[in-house]
């Protein structure tokens, strides 16, 4: 097989499988992201692993070497921490995340409130995206997990769109 036929057959498999995907997205959200937070964790656990071994394998141990060595032990635990309590770890990363977006909505309602103060123009228009980012937040907070399955259904539709686009390209190429 020439190499333009190999391309065409990838894009084709990589469309398949990305379709693939998008439909478990859209059919189990709840499942899809534990599954994603558990990669996510073997993926931290590996890069733990591979920082420690590059450690081990120093020759001139520094202060930089001892840099990736704590960064190793410390991906180490929470690879293992994310294995062993995944759900418990997504929702605390939801509730980071929601409280990390209503304190930027407050700190933008206050510069809104400033362009107010010293009479800049449009800053009704501030106050209004500051006022959305707030209830956003407000929402993600008590509604955390709606949120997030909200992202992950988003997600697979966006993933299926583009798993159709490149299987398209793919049988056109086929022609050629």
């Amino acid at each position: 097989m020439n190499i333009l036929g190999k391309m065409k057959s990838n894009l084709i498999l990589n469309a398949i499988l990305t379709i693939l995907i998008g439909i478990l997205f859209i059919a189990n959200p709840g499942e899809s992201e534990i599954l994603i937070a558990t990669i996510a964790g073997v993926i931290i656990l590996l890069s733990g692993v591979v920082d420690v071994i590059r450690f081990l394998g120093t020759r001139n141990r520094d202060m930089s070497s001892s840099g990736v060595l704590f960064i190793g032990i410390v991906k180490l635990i929470l690879g293992i921490i994310i294995l062993t309590h995944t759900g418990a770890m997504l929702t605390l990363l939801i509730y980071l995340f929601g409280l990390f977006v209503l304190f930027g909505g407050i700190h933008s309602l206050s510069g809104a409130l400033r362009l107010k103060k010293f009479g800049i123009s449009g800053w009704p228009a501030h106050v209004l995206l500051a006022v959305i980012i707030i209830a956003a937040a407000v929402f993600m907070l008590f509604f955390p997990f709606a949120v997030v399955e909200t992202a992950i259904t988003i997600s697979g539709i966006i993933l299926i769109v583009d798993g159709v686009t490149e299987l398209l390209t793919g049988i056109r190429m086929k022609r050629l």
